[in-house]
């Protein structure tokens, strides 16, 4: 139809510059009253027919994209898929988590109280403190001041601030003896394993220390260590630049178990803690290294199945840069800014380990919520891992056995 009258106006234009007039509004309205007959002739298309069409409309063509796809086009496709399949899995899994923190007493808040404005409001008058000012509050207040940065001691003063004010309108939890974690213990993990100066691509980081440390997560107080070295198989003569990192010598890891053994160990000293049994818990590590790089290329390694209780963990690193807003940390780094010295000797597993639970108890005391954070998937132990611990830059990839994997995923 809009062919129609454009072909009509051109033709009364044209009849204009001729000079004749009358017959151009004759031809004009003729025009335009064939318009309004053909309107009225066509039927009019109901809304679910042109929803109907659009539909038909996008199958078709993603019916012609199919067919003119490259077999390139259909392997990303298929790897976009899965990718959303892992993410939806991850999803479920997050809502999970956030289900079972429902059931914690401490999860349950309605934030359409006035009180939370009124906190809202005395919160941005922390921030405007100085560092002098903010400790001044602390010390009226009788908290810790630690000689920490100006980031920790903010939050410490807004967590205070926040559970007086809550009190005070009655919206305190009753039971105050207990810390923001559904867990009633933490188990803090620092593996060290086998490195050289400069990694090849194909180079296999094997356990050579498993350190572990279980902190009480309602007392706060270390109920028990675990530790044992590991005697590695595929490199069985330590580098001189991993003796001269981690500290451990070739005679500690040659009087060792092979990690299958101390491994056992691990799962027999959980199960005499009756951790898993009659009470929760949770691994903590500084970063993803501990679980993508090294527990789970040395369980495909040894030929022993991933432990379900390593899958879902939580990330110290992003745990304590998330509540004190800072960039991510190393572990000396988050010690100094809460006022505190590294205790022992730097990339020892254990003293690792302990440096770790000394954060993880000044986070729960900061008012903390101590939650998984980290879930760890198949896929991520293909991905580069972002730098090795104390050492230079790798850019390798992990490597894993894929023979040893399969045939375990066949047996299984």
């Amino acid at each position: 139809m809009l062919y129609y009258f454009i072909l009509g106006f051109i033709i009364f234009l044209s009849v204009v510059l001729f000079r004749r007039l009358l017959p151009a509004i004759l031809y004009l309205a003729a025009h335009i009253i064939l318009v309004l007959e053909y309107a009225k002739k066509k039927p009019p298309q109901s809304p679910n027919i042109t929803s109907n069409n659009r539909k038909g409309s996008k199958k078709n063509k993603t019916t012609r994209r199919l067919k003119n796809s490259t077999p390139l086009d259909n392997h990303v496709d298929s790897k976009l898929r899965k990718s959303d399949v892992r993410l939806r899995k991850v999803n479920q899994s997050n809502d999970l988590e956030q289900s079972s923190m429902a059931s914690n007493p401490k999860a349950k808040k309605d934030f359409s109280h006035p009180i939370y404005k009124e906190i809202s409001l005395k919160n941005g008058e922390i921030n405007k403190l100085n560092k002098l000012e903010l400790i001044e509050k602390l010390n009226d207040l009788k908290l810790d001041t630690d000689n920490g940065s100006k980031e920790v001691m903010r939050t410490r003063l807004k967590a205070h601030v926040k559970k007086q004010m809550l009190s005070e309108a009655g919206l305190e939890l009753e039971d105050k003896s207990t810390y923001n974690c559904p867990f009633d213990y933490l188990l803090v993990i620092d593996f060290e394993a086998t490195c050289q100066r400069e990694n090849t691509d194909d180079y296999i980081h094997e356990i050579i220390e498993f350190p572990v440390v279980m902190l009480n997560a309602k007392t706060l107080k270390v109920d028990g260590e675990f530790h044992s070295f590991c005697k590695p198989v595929l490199h069985p003569k330590l580098s001189s630049f991993c003796t001269e990192l981690t500290g451990i010598t070739q005679e500690q890891v040659d009087s060792s178990e092979t990690f299958p053994v101390v491994f056992q160990k691990f799962e027999d000293w959980l199960k005499e803690k009756k951790l898993g049994s009659e009470a929760t818990f949770a691994i903590v590590t500084h970063g993803p290294w501990d679980i993508i790089c090294f527990l789970h290329v040395q369980c495909a390694l040894s030929e022993i199945q991933f432990p379900d209780y390593a899958k879902k963990y939580i990330n110290i690193r992003n745990l304590y840069s998330n509540f004190y807003k800072t960039r991510r940390l190393k572990i000396n780094q988050m010690l100094e800014q809460l006022g505190m010295s590294f205790h022992g000797r730097e990339h020892s597993g254990l003293a690792d380990s302990r440096n770790i639970k000394r954060i993880l108890v000044r986070l729960l005391k900061d008012g903390c919520i101590v939650a998984f954070n980290a879930f760890f998937t198949p896929s991520q132990s293909n991905s580069p891992p972002n730098k090795r611990k104390g050492a230079k830059k790798e850019r390798n990839k992990t490597f894993i056995p894929e023979k040893r994997t399969t045939e375990k995923e066949g047996s299984n």
